[in-house]
């Protein structure tokens, strides 16, 4: 299995331009390139390797790396209390995992999750949208 996303974000998220999460600015130049994958993680089959890769247009990352790291923190510690259930298991587990590293114009986020859990996840948010 490989599945892989690729976008570039231009669309006005906000009057500001920027993306805001629970009313934090995402790190993101309106300008980056953004790409998603999620591949089989060897040789431990039962694991999946997430990666989103931002390309930014310049090598001005440190600050952005910094933040986004912080934003993964507060998400660990905020999903921390959610009821146990597959999809936020899977969240937790996702959370637990993300590493975010710095390699000159691109910021990295890594994470692993096991197919069962990411499955899970996706049946929990269609249960979600249907009713």
């Amino acid at each position: 299995m490989h599945l892989r996303g690729q976008g570039q974000i231009g669309l006005p998220f906000s009057e500001s331009g920027a993306i805001h999460i629970f009313g934090l600015a995402l790190p993101l130049q309106d300008d980056s390139i953004i790409v998603a994958s999620v591949t089989p993680s060897l040789p431990l089959a039962g694991s999946l390797n997430v990666k989103v890769e931002e390309i930014a247009p310049t090598e001005q990352t440190q600050p952005r790396r910094l933040l986004l790291a912080t934003l993964v923190t507060l998400a660990r510690a905020l999903s921390a209390p959610l009821a146990r259930n597959t999809a936020n298991n899977g969240l937790q587990e996702l959370l637990k995992t993300a590493a975010v590293t710095r390699h000159n114009n691109r910021v990295v986020v890594t994470a692993t999750i096991t197919p069962a859990q990411l499955a899970g996840m996706a049946q929990d948010s269609q249960k979600d949208t249907a009713q």
